[in-house]
């Protein structure tokens, strides 16, 4: 959405510029052709959104031990992208009442539906997509991605023209068709009949009110993919040797008994039991009689002639070697995902890496998720104002501008090392400078007034020294 104006500078005049934006609005579109994205490559295909739920959730069969990383892997990188705030403003003068109330009712929308925005998050990383529909009333829907249909035109190409809810309840199929003309609601109950006609609503702010959020989207791909798709294969032999060794465990638990070397072994048996069973003989199919041998209820153990009674289990030392090779996939699962030991909760005193070497890369990590997640929130964000401004012609339209807390502490602390150091060489201007700290919305004008409130203050003697510095400087 790229149709913004610039804000209004009074009340009857916002109101009329307001009304004429509103009144046939329509979406910019670029030439598809001159993007490619009509070409035969398209890849149009959507994830299995019911396997990958299923490996997150952990109720996938062969994947319930193995994929214990994959939900544990969405919740960390969205925790640490969203951090515990988010802000947005938008551009114009900071002074001006419109634009800070604008600024205000985007913070309070952002707190209110900032669970959501992490939920939506780790739901399209886990998934490869997630959507949210912006209601008129200014509220969010969330969509699962498997009742959502991407439309496009032509069909196969990347020009999305709209989406095509469908939801099926106990009682009722419910279908929203979003477009650029409006939304289209048929409500079919049962096998059909008692179907209400379709309800037509018009597209008031002339873009589509639904974003879909995607991970690791491809230029030429319509959806997302799970951001540990590549991991599908590590997950499973992760989960069989992880079975193995704990069957082999239990295995080692439970000794077998072995009575070795006796002359007569039934006698032997019917000495030792301590009951009978009638089982079916599968090479004559009649029944016959077993003795049953409970250890427990037997005082003692009596061995036939030349017999030896002992417990015998397997070798030991088979968990060594699956200990080795489940660390060595545990590593390629960091190298994959990016996320450091120490973020998992792993000790690292063993190893040569600290937190101090691994947290940069980290730290850029998450830097570039929240860029690639920016453009999805900001659009979220300017669909909610041309919704707001159809009836507060407060809301000034202008596309915001997100402000991210800082990933680490020491991030912050790093960029003001960085800021000394360029600015007491004179290598980078007191604008630019402050522009990177995000601490005010014009620097330039900051820079300014704090300059003259500097030298107002400033002692008359110091004044003139300044002033014949000042001076022999520019000679």
């Amino acid at each position: 959405m790229t149709i913004m104006s610039k804000h209004r500078r009074s009340v009857s005049h916002r109101s009329k510029r307001h009304v004429q934006e509103i009144i046939g609005r329509s979406a910019i579109n670029i030439a598809p052709a001159a993007l490619g994205l009509y070409g035969s490559t398209v890849d149009t295909t959507s994830p299995d959104f019911a396997f990958w739920d299923g490996v997150a959730k952990g109720t996938n069969p062969d994947y319930m031990l193995g994929a214990l990383f994959a939900e544990p892997m969405c919740n960390i990188l969205s925790s640490w992208t969203f951090g515990d705030k988010l802000t947005a403003s938008v551009e114009g003068d900071p002074n001006d009442p419109n634009v800070q109330y604008t600024n205000a009712q985007l913070d309070k929308f952002l707190t209110d539906n900032f669970s959501t925005l992490i939920a939506t998050d780790e739901s399209s990383l886990g998934l490869g997509d997630d959507y949210l529909v912006v209601n008129a009333d200014g509220s969010l829907t969330p969509v699962p991605p498997h009742e959502v249909e991407v439309l496009t035109t032509p069909v196969g190409s990347l020009n999305v023209t709209g989406y095509k809810i469908t939801s099926k309840l106990p009682t009722q199929t419910i279908v929203d068709e979003y477009t650029l003309k409006g939304r289209t609601r048929t409500v079919t109950t049962g096998e059909g009949a008692g179907s209400g006609a379709p309800v037509f609503y018009p597209n008031l702010i002339g873009t589509l009110p639904m974003v879909q959020f995607s991970t690791k989207k491809g230029r030429n791909e319509l959806h997302g993919r799970p951001y540990f798709a590549r991991l599908r294969r590590l997950f499973s032999r992760y989960d069989k040797v992880l079975n193995k060794a704990a069957d082999g465990v239990e295995l080692l638990g439970n000794p077998k008994p072995a009575v070795q070397g006796v002359e007569d072994p039934k006698a032997t048996l019917a000495a030792m039991a301590t009951g009978k069973t009638e089982v079916l003989d599968p090479a004559t199919g009649k029944m016959v009689e077993r003795y049953n041998v409970d250890f427990s209820k037997l005082p003692m153990i009596v061995v036939g002639k030349g017999g030896r009674f002992e417990f015998v289990a397997p070798t030991t030392g088979f968990t060594a070697d699956a200990e080795k090779m489940l660390g060595i996939m545990f590593l390629l699962m960091l190298q994959y995902s990016g996320i450091p030991e120490w973020v998992w909760g792993g000790a690292i005193a063993s190893s040569n890496a600290s937190v101090d070497a691994q947290l940069p890369a980290f730290v850029w990590l998450i830097k570039g998720l929240r860029m690639k997640r920016e453009k999805q929130i900001v659009d979220l964000l300017s669909i909610w104002m041309l919704y707001r401004a159809l009836y507060d012609p407060r809301i000034v339209l202008s596309r915001p501008r997100l402000g991210w807390q800082p990933v680490v502490a020491d991030d912050k602390k790093l960029l003001l090392d960085y800021l000394k150091f360029v600015t007491d060489r004179g290598l980078i201007t007191d604008k630019t400078a402050l522009a990177k700290t995000d601490l005010v919305e014009d620097p330039a004008k900051e820079v300014e007034a704090a300059r003259e409130e500097q030298a107002a203050n400033t002692p008359p003697d110091d004044q003139v020294d300044n002033a014949i510095n000042d001076f022999l400087s520019t000679a």
